[in-house]
């Protein structure tokens, strides 16, 4: 069997095809599966979602370049980043693609259907190494009552395998970024990385906390330590009890901050993309009474 050419999606290059009598040409890459031959593609030109590595790309008849040729740029479309990120994310979920194959499948126009409606034609390539990122929360979710017990950071763990030599590290909203490397950013910073290492990741924990005040009036109940008064102490309840008063509650309310965190490579590892939300929880607790209540102080001693 002959060596397959290898495909450097650092270093991608084109892809083109010299169709004859077509409307469309259409390129794909695709997992290697069985049924993306060229007779069964002949007989059924449909590829599941789910095996293509990269979005189609379709040329019309009358955008063929001059030499008759319809092209596909892997680099100016944008279509090799895309491909490292789908390659990374199956090697994240175990399904490693070494190889992969590039299908292109060619309509004919009407009036143009000998020999075939669908020319194919297939063409496997080796890929070259792909390298990944992996972004571990730590600490993603923090409560008011975790705020107050000394939790004042989210915290997320960084590694990659080579080539990858740096990434891109942003928050969004944008606030500080502190890596255990020593270097920090506000919403955004540019970290040297290197296979084997974990850095680690800190955002501080916000919270805008306010209070809301209501004026209520206050009834005693029955059992209440009560004021003295000539004769005793005042026991009576109900709607003309003379201890009716105003009295204000208070309540506080916690808005959390959450962000997204986002680790991308650069140059042409763009496509290669984690992110984590960290999550501050609102809060907001029940009315209280601002003051103590009036039936514990008294008028005698």
């Amino acid at each position: 069997m002959a060596e397959l050419e290898e495909l450097d999606l650092t270093k991608p290059g084109k892809l083109w095809a010299m169709p004859e009598y077509e409307t469309t040409t259409t390129f794909h890459y695709v997992v290697p599966k069985p049924e993306y031959t060229k007779d069964k593609l002949v007989a059924n030109p449909q590829i599941a979602p789910a095996d293509e590595i990269m979005d189609p790309f379709v040329v019309q008849h009358n955008q063929l370049d001059a030499q008759g040729r319809a092209v596909l740029d892997l680099e100016k479309t944008g279509r090799a980043k895309a491909m490292i990120g789908k390659l990374e994310q199956r090697m994240q979920a175990n399904q490693r693609l070494d190889v992969i194959r590039a299908v292109i499948l060619a309509s004919a126009a009407d009036g143009n259907h000998i020999p075939d409606k669908q020319a194919v034609e297939t063409i496997d390539f080796n890929v070259a190494a792909i390298p990944t990122i992996t972004l571990l929360g730590k600490t993603i979710y923090v409560t008011v009552q975790n705020f107050k017990g000394g939790t004042k950071e989210f915290i997320a763990e960084l590694k990659t395998t080579a080539p990858l030599k740096e990434v891109k590290v942003s928050v969004e909203p944008g606030t500080n970024i502190m890596a255990s490397t020593g270097q920090n950013g506000n919403g955004a910073l540019v970290l040297p990385v290197k296979e084997g290492q974990t850095i680690t990741l800190r955002i501080p924990v916000k919270f805008d906390s306010t209070a809301e005040e209501r004026q209520v009036m206050r009834i005693p109940q029955p059992g209440d330590y009560r004021t003295y008064v000539p004769g005793g102490w005042r026991t009576n309840m109900g709607d003309n009890n003379p201890d009716r008063y105003m009295d204000v509650q208070r309540q506080e309310i916690w808005k959390g901050v959450s962000y997204t965190l986002k680790v991308t490579g650069t140059g042409p590892y763009e496509g290669i993309v984690k992110t984590v939300q960290l999550r501050a929880e609102d809060w907001a607790a029940g009315w209280l009474w601002k003051n103590p209540p009036r039936v514990l102080g008294h008028n005698v001693c």
